[in-house]
C-alpha cells in the first residue's frame, strides 16, 4: 500500500503561501511547484481542491494564492480532509474469495481497527496548525519572523547550499 503525496504537497503549498507574505513575489503555482520540485499542473490540481475546501483564494486571473483564513485556524486535519480522495485512508481489497473463511470475514475483522486508526490519525492532525508547521519551517530556515524572507529567495539559498555540499 502506498499513501499518495498529495497531502504533503498541499501542506508544502500552504506553508509556502503562509510564509511568503512580503508581497514581492506572489505565491503562484509556478513558485510552489519550483519549491516542491514538481510540475505546476500538479500544484494547480492541489490548489483547486484547497480552494474547494475554503482554505485558499486565488486561481486563474488572480496574482498568486493567499490563505482564506489565518494559518493558526487551519489544521493539518483540515488539509488532510481536503486532499483525501476516499473516506478512509485504508482501502480494503475489493474481491476476497467468499468461499474462503478468511476471504469471507476479512473486511468485517478489519473495519473497526482501521476505523479507529483513521480517527486517531485525524485527531493528531487536528492538533497541529498550519501556523505551527510554518513556524517550524521558518525557525529551521533561520528566520523566526514568519514574513521575513520571500519564498523565492529561500529556494535559491537552499539550492546554493545543496550545491556547496
Amino acid at each position: 500500500m502506498s499513501i499518495n503525496t498529495q497531502f504533503p504537497l498541499a501542506v508544502h503549498a500552504l506553508a509556502l503561501i503562509a510564509l511568503n507574505t512580503d508581497g514581492r513575489q506572489p505565491s503562484t503555482s509556478q513558485l510552489i511547484a519550483k519549491s516542491a520540485g514538481t510540475n505546476p499542473v500538479v500544484v494547480r490540481r492541489i490548489l483547486s481542491r484547497l480552494r474547494q475546501a475554503g482554505l485558499v483564494e486565488g486561481g486563474p486571473g488572480k496574482p498568486g494564492n493567499t490563505l482564506k483564513k489565518p494559518a493558526a485556524e487551519i489544521s493539518l486535519g483540515d488539509i488532510y480532509r481536503a486532499m483525501r480522495e476516499e473516506e478512509s485512508l485504508f482501502a480494503l481489497h475489493p474481491h476476497p474469495l467468499p468461499q474462503c473463511p478468511v476471504g469471507r470475514h476479512i473486511h468485517r475483522a478489519l473495519e473497526q481497527p482501521l476505523f479507529r486508526a483513521q480517527e486517531a490519525l485525524e485527531k493528531e492532525l487536528d492538533k497541529v496548525s498550519l501556523q505551527q508547521v510554518a513556524g517550524d519551517i521558518a525557525g529551521r530556515a533561520g528566520y523566526p519572523d514568519l514574513g521575513a524572507k520571500p519564498a523565492e529567495e529561500n529556494v535559491r539559498r537552499e539550492k546554493k547550499e545543496e550545491e556547496e555540499k
